[in-house]
């Protein structure tokens, strides 16, 4: 995995992670690291809460508008090849952008996407046409979260809590 100059000093590294590491308390965690545990359980909860597992527990439903069953296995197979392309992509884009930006505009992203979902899915709006919007912005809304909130939020926890 490393190139041969660089083993020593990643073993060296490890080395020094291990011999340096501090065992902390959980008075110390809730009392000097409260700020960075505040963001951290913050950034849990808006992932979960962040609308993910509406959609893809969900997405089956909204697939099924038609009643097309292999369109709604292909859909499923679709949402889980976006789901692991995007969460491919997220380590290239979080060192382009980096991992705030990428949370930042996944949570808004998500928040938008859904507006628009929770709009189209009213009754008023009960045409083919707007259900296939809404499975394009399912879709949207996948990759959207595969880049930023899915792999980013556990990526950024061991970094701000000991």
């Amino acid at each position: 995995m490393y190139k041969e100059e660089y083993v020593e000093s990643t073993l060296n590294n490890i080395e020094n992670k291990i011999t340096n590491f501090k065992d902390i308390s959980y008075y110390q965690l809730v009392t000097f690291y409260r700020k960075r545990l505040a963001v951290g359980l913050l950034l849990m909860n808006t992932q979960q809460f962040s609308g993910c597992n509406a959609i893809l527990t969900d997405s089956a439903t909204l697939f099924n508008y038609d009643g097309n069953a292999t369109k709604v296995k292909i859909y499923t197979i679709m949402t889980s090849v976006m789901l692991i392309v995007s969460s491919m992509l997220s380590g290239k884009l979080s060192d382009k952008f980096g991992r705030r930006t990428l949370l930042l505009w996944g949570n808004c992203g998500c928040a938008i996407i859904l507006l628009v979902m929770g709009i189209l899915q009213q009754p008023q709006f009960d045409t083919e046409t707007l259900e296939e919007v809404a499975i394009d912005f399912t879709f949207v809304f996948i990759f959207v979260y595969g880049v930023s909130l899915a792999p980013i939020t556990w990526i950024y926890q061991p970094e701000i809590l000991p």
